[in-house]
């Protein structure tokens, strides 16, 4: 199927509504669209579409896509070249460092009111290495742990409640 060489009505609409916003209201909207390396080829462009206005000069909203490796992948494909050059910049967050995990998990909980040592260096370090420095498997870890230890009445993630905490996470998730 051609893709469209106008805009849909609903594509309209919605490029009218942020237009407004940005030049009446002094207002320019943002979208963040998160686990972006799910979207099709059909929505991306529906995306540049819509971002397509005043000739590039300006885009009636901001869009962030955030996503996984997938995502830079997706955008490198030959169909995708007109979005990835309305693309001004790209980030890749590369996995934590060992200290990284250590201050990571440090900032959380003192967020939470937390200002004692929760793991061990032994327990960090392991929760490094299963988590292969990815933030969201960091947490999945974390929490493992911490649910282990509370259900054994320790004050301490060690080497046994990480040892509980990966039988539940193999158990949870065997990848």
């Amino acid at each position: 199927m051609p893709l469209p060489t106008r805009l849909l009505p609903l594509e309209q609409a919605i490029r009218d509504a942020l237009w407004t916003s940005a030049t009446q209201q002094g207002r320019r909207p943002v979208l963040v669209v998160d686990e972006a390396h799910w979207l099709t080829v059909p929505l991306f462009n529906t995306f540049r579409r819509v971002l397509h206005c005043a000739m590039d000069t300006t885009a009636p909203f901001a869009l962030i896509l955030a996503g996984h490796t997938e995502l830079r992948q997706k955008l490198a494909l030959r169909p995708l070249d007109a979005m990835r050059q309305r693309v001004p910049w790209a980030y890749h967050l590369r996995p934590f460092t060992r200290d990284e995990t250590a201050a990571y998990l440090q900032h959380h909980l003192q967020q939470v009111g937390v200002d004692r040592p929760v793991f061990t260096d032994a327990a960090i370090a392991a929760g490094h290495e299963w988590a292969q420095g990815l933030p969201r498997r960091l947490n999945r870890w974390a929490q493992a742990c911490l649910l282990a230890a509370y259900g054994a009445q320790q004050p301490l993630v060690d080497e046994r409640m990480v040892a509980v905490a990966h039988a539940e996470l193999q158990w949870a998730d065997p990848t």
